[in-house]
């Protein structure tokens, strides 16, 4: 695992499959001065080839003590589900036993939520109770603890998260970098990493078909305070042919971003050795922080270029660190200008390369001469890093076909603000609302609903006049009518079988029940 995004496989271009890569390795750092000392944990280009780091392993760590949990090879994974998992269950749940649903639902029965009780049966490894928090999940009834048959379910989730939301797919993973991954002195940070990845796949939505979203929870286990902490995301870009592409940078967008530096992906006499190359215009690959404390910090450079970026090629921590607080590794700042390496230079910049690279007289690699092979870095500062600091960094990889070329990125910050407002109203604008799970759903006695299961008919009884509403659980509604208080029937002839909410929607609040339709 090593703490790699994607490595060496790439990052094939989305949607489509087996298509060329836009990335060929990306991966999460942290890094501060404890005790005086520099500790920093991350990777480069996983466990093979030279100058390799790669600090996390799988698995994680005991309250307390701060060491591994024993066995970590089982965790050497991620753990995945699916909407329509999700959906299914919902409906088999109050139907099958326990043990039909850990066979049918192994991935929702065995999620590994703090103190499952299926966790051990579907897997045969224990999960420790003193194992508070771990994999996150919608908790029904807010006891702390995942229970699937209580109505806890897996779900993506990161901090002031206000309304919960499915993805189309996504997974989760854990490590720690309780073993340090290279052979020098520097000691790592002393962290628990969570990992969740999530994507979708619907018509309401297009730009969210070409995004992964991740998220990194990172959780420090030491007992001493951590100056000049920064958490920060480096990238190995290669779109289809790595020799021909630019890189910069948006800082209102907090995003990185690479585009091809003509309208040919690589030489067009030798094409591309060693890499696939795109037939097309290659697409502009997006990176963007989209949580509320964005990106401080924004590095392009290219591979080799100077000894002051290969230092970090190699994985050398402390020019690691450096570069995540905008220095190079021989501690001169970012300045303006070129390359933004300019020794005497007074003129300090947070980010490099931030012009439009279709303005002539922006700061662009599109106006200037440097070498291929890029690579980026976002990073930012994390101001409280006490004891058992916890923080999240949540991040989308957007790909946009079509880019005019050459020095164009057409409309691909346009896209990174449509995907920020999405994310700013938790998806429900788009194709993840699940109604019902809302944190400002009211809950109130408006709404009675029976028989449940039910399967022509069911009878509502509502306190006070309400508009009713059937909806799908992916949100969409499928039948509104406004009803007197009373005792009304509510007809389900033309709804297949399956799982549904219902909402009654009153001058007192909202009130929500699901409904099973069976046949």
């Amino acid at each position: 695992m090593g703490g790699d995004l994607f490595s060496f496989s790439g990052f094939s271009y989305l949607p489509a499959e087996n298509t060329p890569a836009t990335i060929f390795s990306s991966t999460f750092w942290i890094g501060g001065i404890k005790n005086g000392e520099l500790v920093f944990s991350g990777s480069n280009y996983g466990f093979d080839g030279v100058g390799a780091r790669a600090d996390f392993r799988p698995g994680p760590l005991l309250p307390g003590t701060g060491e591994p949990l024993p066995g970590c090879a089982f965790w050497n994974t991620f753990f995945r589900v699916t909407r329509e998992e999700i959906a299914s269950f919902e409906v088999a749940r109050t139907q099958l036993s326990a043990m039909e649903l850990m066979q049918l639902y192994p991935n929702i029965m065995g999620w590994p939520g703090a103190r499952n009780p299926f966790f051990n049966l579907v897997h045969h490894v224990s999960l420790p109770e003193e194992i508070t928090v771990l994999a996150p999940f919608y908790d029904a009834d807010a006891d702390g603890y995942y229970n699937p048959l209580g109505g806890d379910l897996p779900m993506p989730d990161y901090r002031y998260l206000e309304r919960h939301f499915i993805p189309d797919e996504f997974a989760w993973a854990v490590m720690n970098d309780f073993i340090p991954g290279s052979g020098d002195s520097t000691a790592t940070v002393g962290v628990q990493l969570e990992v969740m990845a999530w994507g979708f796949d619907c018509e309401s939505s297009p730009v969210l078909k070409d995004v992964v979203f991740t998220n990194h929870r990172v959780r420090y286990f030491g007992s001493e305070p951590i100056d000049s902490c920064y958490v920060g995301i480096f990238t190995d870009i290669d779109l289809g042919c790595r020799v021909d592409d630019h890189i910069g940078t948006a800082p209102e967008q907090n995003t990185l971003f690479a585009y091809n530096a003509d309208a040919f992906d690589g030489y067009e006499v030798y094409g591309c050795p060693g890499d696939t190359p795109f037939t097309g215009p290659p697409p502009v690959q997006t990176i963007t922080f989209l949580d509320d404390l964005g990106m401080e910090k924004g590095a392009a450079w290219n591979y080799n270029y100077n000894a002051n970026t290969f230092y970090v090629e190699t994985g050398v921590p402390l020019g690691a660190h450096r570069f995540m607080t905008g220095r190079w590794a021989d501690g001169l700042p970012f300045t303006q200008g070129g390359d933004g390496y300019n020794p005497g230079s007074t003129d300090v910049v947070d980010f490099l390369f931030p012009g439009d690279p279709s303005d002539p007289e922006g700061l662009s690699m599109c106006t200037g001469s440097y070498p291929m092979d890029p690579r980026l870095m976002g990073s930012r500062r994390i101001e409280d890093a006490g004891p058992g600091f916890v923080h999240e960094l949540v991040t989308a990889w957007m790909v946009t076909p079509d880019a005019p070329a050459p020095c164009s990125i057409g409309n691909a910050l346009d896209r990174v603000q449509e995907v920020q407002d999405l994310f700013d109203n938790d998806f429900q604008e788009g194709c993840g609302s699940f109604v019902g799970l809302s944190s400002d759903l009211v809950v109130n006695e408006n709404l009675r609903l029976y028989p449940n299961p039910a399967t022509h008919t069911a009878t509502l009884e509502l306190e006070e006049a309400a508009e009713v509403r059937v909806l799908a659980i992916d949100g969409r509604v499928l039948f509104a009518q406004r009803y007197p208080a009373g005792r009304q029937e509510l007809n389900l002839q033309g709804l297949p079988a399956g799982g549904y909410w219902v909402q009654a929607i009153g001058d007192a609040g909202v009130s929500a029940r699901r409904l099973v339709v069976a046949r």
